[in-house]
């Protein structure tokens, strides 16, 4: 899946929280994302977990309890973008959240190049 984050590094989070900003990313990479909603826990999703991300995969977190609270995108290179309310969104190493992340999971219609 290749990723264009031109102009959505700095977007305050009142702009894009972090569930609009994985929707920017999908559809600048031509795949329309329904509600958040929509997704959890719905059993016929399009998103199926995998254990090593790759470009395009998303991250579930808990930021502030254990239940999921926060999305990111991985982009490469030990890295994801995302969305928080003091830095708005941002791209910053996996391994600062690593203890948090909940799951990783892959689009069906997600591919890598």
């Amino acid at each position: 899946m290749r990723l264009t984050l031109n102009n959505l590094v700095g977007t305050p989070w009142k702009e894009l929280p972090c569930w609009e900003l994985v929707v920017e990313v999908y559809k600048r990479a031509g795949i329309q994302l329904e509600p958040y909603a929509t997704y959890w826990p719905d059993m016929n999703s399009p998103w199926h977990e995998v254990k090593e991300p790759e470009v395009g995969d998303i991250i579930v977190m808990n930021l502030y309890g254990n239940n999921a609270d926060h999305i990111a995108v991985y982009v490469g290179e030990g890295k994801m973008i995302h969305s928080t309310e003091y830095a708005g969104v941002c791209i910053v190493p996996i391994d600062r959240l690593r203890k948090r992340i909940l799951g990783v999971y892959r689009h069906k219609e997600a591919q890598n190049d």
